[in-house]
């Protein structure tokens, strides 16, 4: 088992069933009449926008890429106009200091996002309460799980660290040579180009609501190349880089395939070799862009 669970006793306090009783009827009307305020709102709301709606067709104007935006300041405008080279600056990733593998791809885009995400120990802890007479007995549960987040997890505090059953928990869980979690090495990031152009029109308010969710893929003959990424071996894959994993595997939990150790290698530079033994601290993040480049303006 991955679970640790202790179980404390205490007594409960007089009169605490009719207190609870009163504040949990108090607390049920509060929440019944804040609903029917926040009914009310939203139906109040659900009207409003739709007459917004309604007048914005009414009132808008279409116009041309080559209008002039002082003359129509003020008015509710559409517009369908390609973007302005300035808007699609180019990216790769020294752009975000992984300079190990700088130049592995090229892409022109308004917004790329990299994710970065390690494969973690978590622990969660669940609390139950009953009563038993005049008794409370209270269970608390600790679980011990490798999960992979993009959030450092601090493991500092966990429990196993001063009970001993708990560490065997979590060394069940995480891996019996476990020392915490570490910090990342690169973190997650975005960069966007800093003005959004498209015709005459300057838009760069909306850059942040351009999508970036399409996989940047690495040119092929980056394909297995490794280097040093802060003190740790990286490998570039087809639309990530990573380390101790192969994050072409769905469950990102198969390890039967690792890349040789060949810079420069072909699309299929992957090959079989024995997985090492897994530690919680792999790492793996990739980079996204919006799903299609836009036509560049003349």
């Amino acid at each position: 088992m991955t679970t640790y669970s202790e179980v404390h006793v205490r007594q409960a306090d007089s009169g605490s069933g009719i207190c609870g009783a009163c504040c949990t009827s108090l607390f049920g009307m509060g929440i019944f009449v804040s609903m029917l305020g926040v009914l009310g709102w939203n139906e109040q709301s659900s009207v409003c926008s739709s007459r917004a709606l309604a007048a914005a067709e009414e009132a808008v104007e279409a116009v041309d890429c080559d209008a002039r935006p002082e003359m129509n300041k003020g008015s509710l405008v559409h517009f369908d106009c390609p973007l302005a080279r300035e808007s699609l600056p180019e990216w790769t990733p020294g752009s975000f200091g992984i300079d190990g593998a700088a130049e592995a791809f090229r892409v022109s885009a308004v917004r790329v996002t990299q994710t970065v995400e390690m494969l973690q120990c978590k622990e969660e802890v669940e609390t139950h309460k009953r009563k038993q007479g005049d008794k409370v007995i209270e269970t608390k549960t600790y679980t011990y799980t490798k999960e992979w987040s993009d959030r450092e997890v601090e493991s500092n505090g966990f429990k196993a660290w001063s009970v001993d059953d708990a560490w065997q928990a979590l060394s069940r869980g995480c891996g019996g040579d476990f020392k915490g979690n570490r910090p990342f090495p690169v973190r997650s990031a975005q960069r966007h180009a800093q003005r959004l152009v498209a015709g005459n029109f300057d838009v760069t308010r909306h850059v942040g609501r351009v999508a970036a969710d399409t996989p940047i893929d690495f040119l092929s003959s980056w394909h297995g190349w490794r280097f040093q990424l802060g003190g740790e071996t990286a490998t570039v894959a087809r639309s990530a880089i990573y380390c101790g994993c192969r994050p072409e595997e769905p469950d990102r939990n198969q390890r039967d395939r690792v890349p040789q150790a060949r810079p420069g290698g072909t699309e299929d530079g992957l090959g079989e070799t024995p997985s090492s033994p897994q530690t919680p601290d792999v790492m793996i993040f990739s980079l996204r862009r919006p799903p299609e480049v836009p036509t560049l303006s003349p």
